[in-house]
């Protein structure tokens, strides 16, 4: 009869002796889990940090490289468009000069600079140039070289072909009809380029600009 009435307590003792092992064993785990478990926790904080500066600096890297390529298409476009206007003028100045009487060298000369330099800018563009503004841009580089041929064959035929020489590659091409088409036509290509050009750049073309026509 007594060790039935001491079997009960010993398993009471035993279970409270288990369950101090295990709280001390939890106890134990715990303390020791706890650095690693916040070293994890700032690891991964870093992590996220890393993660975060990194995408930032990406998104910065492409911000800058956008607004870059828009200052350097900006500073084409210009370039371009000055260019064009020079040649434009230049060629416009050169048919009233061969209207009057043989050009100078200076003048030929400064005719062909002016040409050659909206040459070069052209073949820059041509690599940066959307599209459709592109398409726009070879019509008016093509406008002005035709303006270029009209006014060398005008002065071929008015100063340099001896009298009563070869027939005119146009009897219709006159002093006249090439400024006409060299200060219209070439010009509203010209606009044409200028407008498409600051819709790209997302910049409105100012009023009354768009299909002006300049004074004689």
């Amino acid at each position: 009869m007594a060790s039935d009435t001491e079997s009960p307590a010993k398993w009471v003792a035993m279970s409270a002796d288990v369950t101090t092992v295990v709280v001390a064993i939890l106890g134990a785990v715990g303390t020791l889990s706890s650095p690693l478990l916040t070293q994890r926790i700032a690891d991964r904080g870093k992590r996220q940090d890393f993660e975060f500066e990194t995408k930032r600096r990406r998104e910065d890297r492409f911000e800058d490289d956008r607004r870059s390529a828009a200052q350097e298409r900006r500073a084409i476009y210009a370039r371009l468009n000055t260019a064009a206007r020079q040649y434009e003028q230049a060629i416009y100045q050169y048919l009233r000069v061969i209207a009057e009487g043989p050009p100078d060298p200076a003048q030929e000369d400064e005719l062909v600079a002016v040409r050659e330099t909206f040459r070069e800018l052209y073949s820059d563009a041509q690599m940066m140039l959307p599209d459709h503004v592109l398409a726009a841009a070879m019509d008016m580089s093509y406008g002005l070289g035709q303006a270029y041929g009209k006014a060398r064959r005008l002065e071929r035929r008015l100063h340099l072909e001896p009298s009563g020489g070869r027939p005119a590659d146009d009897p219709g091409e006159t002093i006249e009809a090439a400024r006409e088409y060299c200060h219209r036509d070439v010009y509203q290509m010209i606009i044409r380029v200028r407008g498409l050009m600051r819709e790209d750049l997302g910049v409105s073309e100012p009023a009354g600009q768009p299909g002006g026509v300049p004074d004689a």
